[in-house]
């Protein structure tokens, strides 16, 4: 199901990518009309099937209440990213995609990245990872990656962490406005690691994936992040700013490459 439900909602993206109208919410980001087509039709499929589960949406996040989110971390949670990289798709740049993540008593274990443009899907399944290189492909187990660990190895950053100063890596460096493109560019090792401090639905799909792959996700201090969701991990104050913002700057990646990252590390983000 999941597996369909991804194609469609990449599906509904597209049908806007030409000409999205967009708009600046109040946290001066971006958002478009897919973001919320593409939202509710996750939303209403998930619920349909699933009518005990919760479901977090990025668009949608504030309707969440208390309750209902202590009742989520005590069950079965849904987390989507509408589109993940708003920016690159409302500039009509192929660097985005859909995340699913899926969370059973507060930790996440299930993801799903769908990037439209490029046509290629990630599915964790059982003990691994299935990606399809386009939807009528076969899928194939993905093999964890190697990527070389050295200066000509490119390592991806968030926005923040490039205009901020988080990470002065010698090496050549992508930043996108996107964390599922680089994720999943680490997750197949084309780049060594990606450095960043995001929000809980810019992560939610792809966290599982990169664990069953082997890969690890360190603050710059060195210090596990897990895959719980816990006021540890993200500020999960209902009056905070900053309400599912990651606590610390981390780095995903294999786990030689933190030891070669760690030199240029900075914990501003």
């Amino acid at each position: 199901m999941i597996r369909s439900l991804m194609y469609e909602a990449g599906a509904i993206a597209l049908r806007y990518y030409d000409s999205p109208e967009i708009r600046m919410k109040a946290d001066r980001t971006i958002v478009t009309q897919a973001d919320g087509a593409v939202e509710n039709f996750l939303r209403n499929a998930l619920l349909a099937a699933n009518p005990d589960t919760y479901v977090l949406g990025e668009e949608s996040e504030a309707e969440i209440t208390e309750s209902d989110l202590s009742a989520a971390l005590d069950g079965t949670l849904y987390i989507i990213d509408p589109i993940d990289g708003t920016s690159p798709y409302a500039h009509h740049l192929p660097t985005w995609g859909v995340s699913l993540g899926m969370a059973s008593n507060g930790r996440l274990t299930e993801g799903a990245i769908y990037l439209p443009v490029t046509d290629e899907l990630y599915l964790t399944q059982g003990d691994g990872v299935t990606y399809w290189a386009e939807k009528d492909s076969e899928g194939v187990r993905l093999p964890p990656p190697d990527p070389a660990c050295e200066l000509s190895t490119m390592v991806a950053v968030s926005q923040k962490t490039a205009r901020h100063g988080g990470a002065g890596f010698p090496n050549p460096i992508l930043a996108i406005s996107c964390a599922v493109s680089p994720l999943m560019s680490v997750a197949h090792g084309r780049v060594m690691a990606y450095c960043s401090r995001v929000k809980l639905w810019d992560l939610a799909g792809s966290l599982p994936i990169l664990e069953r792959l082997g890969l690890t996700t360190r603050r710059y201090d060195g210090t596990p992040f897990t895959n719980e969701i816990s006021p540890e991990n993200y500020d999960l104050s209902p009056s905070s700013e900053t309400r599912w913002l990651q606590t610390s700057l981390c780095v995903f990646s294999v786990p030689q490459a933190y030891d070669y990252l760690k030199p240029y590390l900075k914990p501003a983000d």
